[in-house]
């Protein structure tokens, strides 16, 4: 058994629960998903926003690249569907 991750990086001022339940509707909608393992959606808060982490399992491990992509694209395209917006996060420049 396999479990993969996808992560969201979000601005805050939206739904926590409605997002919750979005991205683990995501995972059992996607076709590389093992709907008889569990499903988490894990969320933290941070100063700049809240990253929110979709664990669930693929049906074959050798579909975790697969799924994880899977997972990021359905994901994102159902958030921005809400008016989620995403966060970007600063990158400090190396000289």
């Amino acid at each position: 058994n396999l479990m993969c991750v996808a992560e969201f990086h979000l601005l805050p001022h939206h739904d926590v629960r409605r997002v919750m339940a979005l991205l683990r509707d995501v995972a059992f909608a996607s076709p590389y998903t093992k709907t008889m393992k569990p499903v988490l959606v894990v969320v933290a808060n941070h100063a700049w926003g809240m990253t929110y982490r979709l664990k669930a399992y693929p049906l074959e491990p050798r579909d975790q690249f697969r799924f994880v992509s899977d997972l990021t694209a359905r994901g994102s395209e159902v958030l921005a569907g809400e008016g989620v917006q995403f966060a970007s996060i600063p990158v400090a420049a190396s000289a």
